[in-house]
């Protein structure tokens, strides 16, 4: 309500709500520019609050989250197995009753800051062997990458 009085805004509220959808439509993208740049500026809270709503939309609509995650799964199965296999390898990891044996993974750092702190695996290939998975690392294919510079590569690839 903000701007008008109480009596006004109860007398008005058609015109108000009127002339605020047509606002919006007319300054959608000014409006969408000073969003943007207020949560660059406030990135830490955007960030908080980001994963605040999707752990509650998670917790809301947890069928819908499941099948997005088995859709993803059937359209890119070999993505998914890629990666599941490449930490198994990389980390020594158990699945079942199977252990994988530890390989050599990628340098323990960031290929593009060099810190080692909260380090993410990143392909470039998808390979699902382990001697293709052992071949991607020695080319530079498969490497880490902290969390802000992964981050940042994924959203590249999305256009705001």
């Amino acid at each position: 309500m903000g701007r008008y009085s109480k009596e006004y805004y109860l007398k008005n509220i058609k015109k108000i709500k009127v002339n605020n959808r047509r606002y919006y439509q007319t300054h959608k993208k000014e409006i969408l520019k000073r969003a943007r740049e207020y949560n660059s500026r406030n990135l830490d809270r955007f960030r908080e609050i980001h994963k605040i709503r999707a752990r509650e939309w998670r917790e809301n609509n947890y069928k819908k989250w499941r099948k997005n995650i088995k859709d993803y799964y059937e359209k890119n199965k070999n993505k998914y197995i890629s990666r599941i296999a490449t930490s198994c390898y990389v980390y020594g990891k158990k699945r079942g009753d199977y252990t994988f044996k530890k390989i050599d993974g990628p340098k323990n750092e960031c290929k593009e800051c060099k810190t080692n702190k909260n380090l993410q695996i990143h392909h470039e290939i998808y390979p699902t062997r382990k001697k293709e998975i052992i071949q991607a690392i020695k080319d530079g294919y498969i490497y880490y990458l902290c969390k802000d510079c992964h981050s940042r590569s994924r959203r590249s690839k999305i256009v705001l």
